[in-house]
């Protein structure tokens, strides 16, 4: 433990870019006890080990135990804007940044949460939900947005509180406004318009559907239907079902 505490001591000290001097002046002892504490030849007190640790900001487990006990408690206070990636509790990355960041991902984890918006470069390897908006290349899991979802292939559902514009989805698509896809492979749900290729599911729909094929049921329409397949039954629609072959 000992050893732990003096590496943890001297890399804390460096990060804060004091001397020895300054430090022991800051904690109220010498300089000679200072040195001591970082060639392991001597131990603070419990008190001691309280005061060092409020004055590197972190945790006294990190500071005797080399281990964080949060995701940002080996981040210093210092009223700088940062973008951390964690596993866990485990901090893989950290950078000041302004509002917005795209970060690049090469890593694969169960679940991804953004508190904010998400501007992902690279594939994500699981599933991503976001504050905010969602934007990035393919995801293996399921996307859940606040606002707008814009990815290439997603192979789970998705579901936004703004649009959807993807590729291709696999499962499900839940969105509060518009949906612009080439193939959804699940269920639709839709706020406002829809404009796919083709949808393998059943669909409903606030206003205008604009598809190529429907395999499964359109429950409800509020606006025209424009389709050229539709493989299964219109439920309910209030205006017109226009096929695109028709004269």
């Amino acid at each position: 433990m000992r050893n732990i505490f003096a590496a943890q001591f001297k890399e804390y000290r460096k990060k804060l870019d004091i001397s020895q001097e300054e430090i022991a002046e800051r904690l109220n002892v010498t300089s000679q006890a200072v040195s001591k504490w970082e060639c392991e030849r001597s131990y603070p007190d419990v008190e001691m080990l309280v005061n060092i640790a409020s004055l590197f900001q972190i945790s006294l487990d990190e500071l005797i135990l080399g281990k964080a006990d949060s995701c940002v408690s080996n981040i210093p206070n210092d009223n700088k804007l940062r973008l951390v990636l964690c596993r866990g509790t485990e901090v893989i990355d950290s950078k000041e940044t302004d509002v917005t960041m795209r970060i690049m991902l090469d890593t694969e984890f169960e679940n991804m949460e953004v508190l904010g918006n998400a501007n992902i470069y690279g594939e994500v390897k699981g599933n991503i939900s976001a504050d905010g908006s969602v934007n990035c290349d393919s995801v293996r899991g399921n996307v859940s947005a606040g606002t707008s979802v814009n990815c290439d292939e997603v192979l789970g559902n998705v579901t936004a509180g703004a649009g959807v514009n993807c590729d291709g989805v696999d499962g499900d698509v839940n969105a509060g406004t518009n949906i612009v896809c080439d193939d959804i492979g699940g269920n639709v749900n839709c706020g406002l318009t829809i404009q796919c290729d083709n949808i393998s599911g059943s669909v409903t729909c606030g206003m205008t559907i604009t598809c190529d094929t429907i395999d499964g049921d359109i429950l409800e329409c509020n606006g025209d239907i424009h389709v050229k397949t539709l493989n299964g039954k219109v439920n309910k629609c209030e205006k017109t079902v226009y096929l695109k072959d028709d004269k």
